[in-house]
């Protein structure tokens, strides 16, 4: 059969990315000691401590954190799992930021972004437990969608959570019959301008 269920022995690990609770402690792994997180961190074939595909200037990164394929200027980096960052300034702490560019970020701990573009000169700031993602549309539109860290999006699926202008319900409809191949390239066009705007100023 092409599907059904494969017997994966009574030494495997299993981790569930189905809430955001589970994906935030399942991601902080990397940054912890232990046998489970070294298996979680061989899977990624990441480290801790030393940036891995990273450029860092004046920024002091502490031995736990976990970061990889990111540009970051200065600041500070605590406890925290990054990946695909770039910024000109950040302050980071117990956080995970994924596929994030902005001028500044100030990550709060427990707080999540998720493919995140900042031109602000204020920056990102993410409060305790904050969660923030971007929807690119093919013409490069960005709707935010934020929330926290114990929302469940089955309860919430219909209901437009503050600082929010849809639904995740909304956001579903409005992605049907797009084009991902066009909405990832506008996606991947704002992160390298402003990348590039940054690194200049630099």
């Amino acid at each position: 059969d092409l599907f059904g269920a494969v017997n994966t022995g009574e030494d495997a690990y299993w981790w569930d990315y189905g809430q955001l609770t589970f994906y935030y402690e399942n991601n902080m792994r990397l940054k912890k000691e232990g046998a489970e997180n070294d298996a979680y961190r061989a899977f990624f074939n990441t480290s801790r401590g030393a940036p891995k595909d990273s450029t860092v200037g004046e920024c002091v990164i502490d031995e736990s954190s976990c970061i990889s394929g990111s540009t970051l200027h200065k600041g500070s980096v605590k406890a925290s799992t990054l990946c695909s960052v770039v910024a000109g300034e950040i302050e980071a702490d117990s956080c995970i930021l994924v596929n994030v560019t902005a001028k500044r970020i100030k990550a709060a701990p427990g707080s999540i972004a998720y493919n995140v573009v900042d031109d602000s000169e204020e920056g990102l700031v993410l409060a305790p437990g904050k969660v923030l993602t971007t929807v690119f549309s093919e013409d490069g539109s960005q709707t935010r969608m934020v929330c926290d860290l114990s929302t469940d999006g089955k309860d919430a699926w219909s209901e437009v959570l503050e600082g929010n202008t849809k639904s995740f319900e909304d956001i579903h409809h409005m992605n049907k019959g797009v084009d991902p191949t066009k909405c990832e390239a506008a996606q991947r066009q704002a992160h390298f301008e402003l990348a590039q705007a940054i690194g200049a100023k630099m």
